[in-house]
């Protein structure tokens, strides 16, 4: 018998998790944090899209379509590295 249910097997791997790496007052230092990211944490960060969203003075730099997992291991390894990351699969 299959010990996993399908659903569960799906959701496993489902790329609806994103990771947030910081806020910031202007877009451009968001997407310097993007940069950042991508470069030192490419090896976690798979596949993921990086992107900024906001307005004002809030702007959120952020990895999406990722794994459950994936977007742990990147907080993990981020914030080892003394950076901010929130890590949600909510909309």
């Amino acid at each position: 018998s299959n010990a996993m249910p399908k659903a569960v097997a799906r959701s496993a791997v489902s790329r609806n998790w994103w990771v947030q790496v910081g806020e910031f007052r202007s877009r451009k230092a968001a997407h310097a944090q993007l940069n950042t990211v991508s470069h030192k944490f490419a090896g976690v960060l798979d596949s993921a899209q990086g992107s900024v969203d906001g307005r004002r003075h809030t702007f959120r730099a952020k990895f999406s379509g990722m794994t459950e997992v994936a977007a742990k291991q990147t907080c993990s390894a981020v914030k080892n590295r003394g950076m901010p990351c929130v890590a949600s699969d909510r909309a």
